[in-house]
């Protein structure tokens, strides 16, 4: 009980809470590789790194970055040792996919042969999910397997939502994704 009040008055008094307080956690991951870290406390936040010793050091460049977010937008900061659950998540919107969520599937799956093993919103883009394919490492490659498959020349709006991708190859040839 008294440690939850000093961490109470941690965060009253503005005192920074400090990396090393929270749960950290490393794997390394065969599918692609490289190291995963990620804190706890903090659903979604996480890094990648060649060694654990870059993962880690990405980690603690974003920590301070997803504090200061959750402060300024009225969000609870994770005290040390919370156990985040599901109502814990924070979805983002689903909107305009909800108007071309078989085609933003369909561009998804092939481009990244991933098979709806995915989650797309309104803000995923290619980089989310770059070296989820056999054959996708770099944006570059992206734009090439997409003009390869689609005959649609992509890179002018390769940096934009990937339901804004997909709207712009249905613009450029409207049955592009009519399944027969």
């Amino acid at each position: 009980m008294l440690n939850k009040i000093k961490n109470w008055i941690r965060i009253i008094t503005k005192r920074d809470l400090t990396f090393d307080e929270y749960t950290l956690d490393v794997r390394y991951q065969d599918i692609n590789k490289m190291y995963i870290a990620r804190l706890n406390e903090f659903l979604g936040l996480a890094e990648l790194g060649k060694t654990k010793k870059e993962a880690i050091s990405k980690l603690k460049k974003v920590l301070d970055k997803r504090i200061e977010y959750l402060i300024k937008t009225n969000k609870k900061v994770p005290l040390p040792g919370y156990k985040p659950s599901i109502k814990d998540l924070e979805w983002a919107p689903t909107d305009k996919l909800k108007k071309i969520e078989k085609e933003a599937y369909s561009f998804v799956d092939t481009i990244f042969d991933n098979t709806r093993a995915s989650i797309i919103t309104d803000k995923s883009t290619l980089f989310d999910f770059l070296n989820s394919g056999k054959d996708v490492k770099t944006i570059g490659v992206i734009i090439k397997k997409v003009k390869r498959i689609y005959k649609i020349d992509m890179s002018s709006v390769k940096d934009k939502p990937i339901v804004e991708i997909v709207g712009y190859l249905i613009k450029k040839k409207p049955n592009i994704f009519k399944i027969v």
